[in-house]
């Protein structure tokens, strides 16, 4: 089976589950562009490749006209040369393990293409994997928030159990807000209500919470999660 070489909405997108758990900051083109990336990895190969991303089919995927938005090919560089600096925290069992997403970029600008490796590091998260998730890209293109993302992917890991338990510090931790609402009602009403209504609209799950006190102060929150009958999306499997 060969890796994936063009952009599909209905690819696969498979990484580990600690991977999915990770802590990281990325804007909205910065992330839907390492999903793009991984959506080619065929998790079965046994070295990492360059993945070629096309301008033209990015743009389609993520519903952008490029006669109107000309300058997307230099945005899309310019988000692929962060990725060299950006970190992910992936908390293995034995402590926190540190790197950077990308580890060399390629610019083709003669054929508007972009090649991208990810870093040697990550290998073990894409590839030869033994717990691992997997989703269709299709399901999160339209998303629009960065937060609707990582709780997307952190929930659906979960979809099959039904349900999801954060204390408010994993959950802070989970969407890369560690330093930010020190209060929980900005949380709640700037992350987990915006998220809520986003992920119900756009992709194949739903989701309810609970929030869990201890005394006077909210603790934790209980995810409830359930598919989305209105939005159905493609069907996905969890493998553990």
């Amino acid at each position: 089976m060969e890796t994936q070489k063009t952009l599909k909405g209905d690819s696969w997108i498979c990484k580990d589950n600690e991977l999915i758990n990770a802590s990281y900051k990325l804007n909205m083109r910065e992330f839907k562009l390492i999903l793009a990336i991984a959506s080619m990895v065929n998790p079965i190969d046994e070295e990492s490749k360059e993945y070629i991303i096309s301008i033209k089919e990015f743009a389609k995927l993520l519903e952008v006209e490029l006669s109107t938005n000309k300058n997307f090919y230099s945005r899309v560089k310019r988000a692929s040369g962060l990725l060299l600096s950006k970190r992910v925290t992936i908390h293995e069992n034995d402590g926190d393990f540190q790197t950077v997403w990308l580890s060399e970029i390629k610019y083709y600008d003669n054929e508007y293409k972009v090649g991208v490796s990810f870093h040697p590091k990550l290998k073990k998260y894409y590839l030869q994997l033994q717990n691992f998730a997997e989703d269709h890209f299709k399901n999160i293109t339209n998303l629009n928030s960065e937060y609707s993302l990582k709780l997307y992917e952190c929930l659906k890991q979960y979809e099959q159990i039904g349900a999801r338990t954060y204390d408010l510090v994993e959950l802070k931790k989970c969407l890369g807000v560690q330093k930010q609402y020190d209060r929980y009602y900005n949380l709640k009403q700037r992350i987990i209500l915006v998220t809520q209504r986003e992920i119900s609209a756009k992709t194949d799950i739903s989701f309810e919470f609970e929030e869990i006190k201890e005394g006077r102060n909210i603790k934790a929150i209980k995810f409830y999660i359930k598919k989305n009958k209105n939005n159905k999306g493609m069907d996905e499997v969890c493998v553990s």
